[in-house]
């Protein structure tokens, strides 16, 4: 007798992702700019920012740097713990930019894409 079997799909998947960028400082109106590559697929992505003294405001956008009036994402909140969340987030390259509402220092991000 035969015994064949068959297993669908045998595509990649994605990683997760899960980096750290700790003790981050920024002047008063001054960027820290930082990027993060997704493949397609990704579920979710999820940007946190905490920690620290003053006051940095968080900016996610995709396919460019963020400005004052151009981002796909800022809470704009008091302090700094902030975060972003993006379901079935496009593929390319996400701009994930700090800056200093006030001057800020030793603040956290964390980057975390779920496949």
């Amino acid at each position: 007798s035969l015994v064949g079997s068959y297993t669908e799909g045998g595509g990649q998947t994605n990683p997760p992702i899960n980096e750290t960028i700790s003790n981050i400082s920024v002047a008063k109106s001054q960027w820290a700019r930082y990027t993060q590559t997704l493949a397609a697929g990704y579920s979710s992505l999820q940007v946190n920012m905490s920690g620290g003294s003053g006051d940095a405001d968080l900016y996610v956008r995709h396919n460019a740097a963020s400005t004052t009036s151009a981002y796909d994402c800022r809470p704009y909140k008091n302090g700094n713990s902030e975060s972003c969340s993006f379901t079935a987030p496009a593929a390319g390259t996400w701009h994930i930019d700090v800056r200093g509402y006030s001057a800020a220092s030793g603040v956290t991000l964390t980057i975390i894409g779920t496949p």
